[in-house]
């Protein structure tokens, strides 16, 4: 009896070793992403706003 229970255990604690593919893990390429080349980038448009404030600011009080 008690080598039954011993061969029990054993078979219930040696499956998950066993679970899975023989075959070695092939990792899935990374997908790159393009950024189109040209468009408008308004990154320039916040200072260029910003220079203008200042400006109408200067010009204003030089009366």
């Amino acid at each position: 009896m008690k080598l039954t229970a011993t061969v029990a255990a054993i078979a219930l604690l040696a499956a998950p070793a066993f679970a899975g593919n023989v075959e070695p893990f092939v990792a899935p390429e990374p997908v790159a992403v393009d950024e189109p080349v040209g468009g408008s980038n308004a990154a320039w448009l916040v200072p260029l706003i910003g220079i203008a404030i200042i400006g109408a600011a200067v010009a204003a009080n030089q009366d």
